[in-house]
């Protein structure tokens, strides 16, 4: 009997909840409009057909007002590079008011925009906007290394809101618009044209002056190269005087090179050959000009050359073919890549260490010109110990030193 009490008493309670909640969201409903209030009613407010009522839509991208809900239009001028896209960035922002280039005509309330970039400092930005009531507003943004149209076109939106919703004080008032940005309403000013972006300024943090004292960047200048070679040279074609071989030896040079890699030089070189009881001395004099070519660790000296180059045979009793031991006299072509090493610290400036390789030319002049065969017999090429002159292929092994001002 108490269970069942009780039970009658638990279904009753569950009842009068489900009818509390039932009251709570009739409440809830809004009922019938003809219904009289229970209090004073406020006074209606004024409608105006261009603010719509209600929250504000915004980008839900962006964040910022979708409308201008004051104006019907929007003029817009531009002036400076980089601009073009403003008028699309604002399209997207403010869907529903026009951007057109003039004054819708008639009553309807329209808005000036204008825009200007500084010429001395591209990433800074003038705004001018001009209510076609007179209310003018300036700003000036620095879009840094942003894209200027987008940042431009977010200010302007939140501008242009602020303005239709009242929340900014203009910063003048009874201004004119300027004729070829739209007529104004009304007659036209008198006088000359007002500018909508007066200067305003500088928000930008400027770079601090350079000191008078801080010394300038030195351009690069001569490198002088000290070239020494290990050589041994070869005979190359008719006539056949002698072995092929012309000896080997050693030389000693100086280079310079110029700041945009002309070459200019000198060279001593010694060459000497034995056969049988005699010894050929051969001293080179060489001028040199080309050019150096460089690329990270690589250098490509290029270089054509004139030679003197006096000889003498011991002993003096070895007769040669021409009247006396004359000097030859010729020419050269040489290549002499290697591995370039840069130096960091000191006058010397760089090694290059690689092969030579050089293709030359000379004879001596005798009735003409004429290579020259040294013999123990007079004339018998038979017997010939040494060729001089003629054409000759030299390589050998070079390093050089390369100093300089840094």
């Amino acid at each position: 009997m108490v269970n069942m009490v009780t039970m009658v008493t638990m279904v009753g309670v569950i009842r009068l909840q489900w009818l509390g909640l039932l009251a709570l969201l009739g409440a809830a409903v809004p009922g019938d409009s003809s219904a009289a209030p229970a209090g004073p009613v406020p006074a209606a407010r004024s409608a105006d057909p261009a603010v719509p009522s209600g929250p504000v839509p915004t980008d839900i991208l962006t964040g910022t007002p979708v409308a201008a809900p004051r104006f019907t239009a929007l003029v817009l001028r531009l002036e400076g590079p980089a601009l073009g896209e403003i008028g699309p960035a604002l399209a997207l922002r403010l869907p529903d008011l026009p951007i057109v280039t003039e004054a819708p005509p008639g009553a309807a309330p329209f808005v000036f925009v204008a825009v200007r970039s500084d010429p001395r400092a591209p990433a800074r930005h003038q705004i001018g906007v001009i209510t076609s009531d007179g209310e003018a507003f300036f700003r000036e943004v620095d879009t840094g290394a942003d894209a200027p149209a987008r940042v431009l076109a977010s200010v302007l939106a939140n501008l242009l809101f602020s303005i239709a919703e009242g929340s900014v004080r203009p910063d003048r008032t009874d201004f004119e618009i300027p004729a070829e940005g739209g007529a104004s309403p009304g007659p036209a000013p008198a006088g000359p044209v007002p500018t909508p972006l007066p200067p305003q300024p500088a928000t930008a943090v400027k770079s601090p002056p350079v000191p008078r004292d801080t010394p300038k960047p030195t351009p690069p200048g001569w490198q002088y190269g000290l070239v020494a070679t290990g050589v041994i040279g070869v005979a190359v074609g008719a006539p056949s005087f002698g072995p092929p071989v012309n000896g080997g030896g050693g030389s000693l040079g100086l280079d310079a090179r110029g700041p945009r890699g002309a070459l200019v030089g000198g060279e001593l070189r010694l060459l000497g050959r034995g056969a049988e009881d005699h010894r050929l001395v051969r001293m080179r004099l060489t001028a040199l000009a080309g050019y150096v070519l460089r690329r990270g660790r690589f250098e490509l000296p290029l270089a054509l050359g004139v030679t003197v180059e006096p000889w003498w045979v011991s002993p003096v009793t070895a007769v040669t073919a021409t009247r006396g031991a004359r000097p030859l006299v010729g020419g050269l072509l040489r290549v002499s890549p290697g591995l370039h090493i840069e130096r960091s610290r000191g006058p010397l400036r760089a090694i290059r260490l690689g092969p030579r390789l050089e293709l030359a030319g000379s004879f001596a002049i005798d009735d003409g010109a004429r290579v020259v065969g040294v013999s123990l017999g007079q004339g018998d090429p038979n017997r010939a110990l040494f060729r001089l002159g003629g054409l000759e292929f030299n390589a050998g092994l070079e390093l050089a030193l390369w100093f300089g001002r840094r």
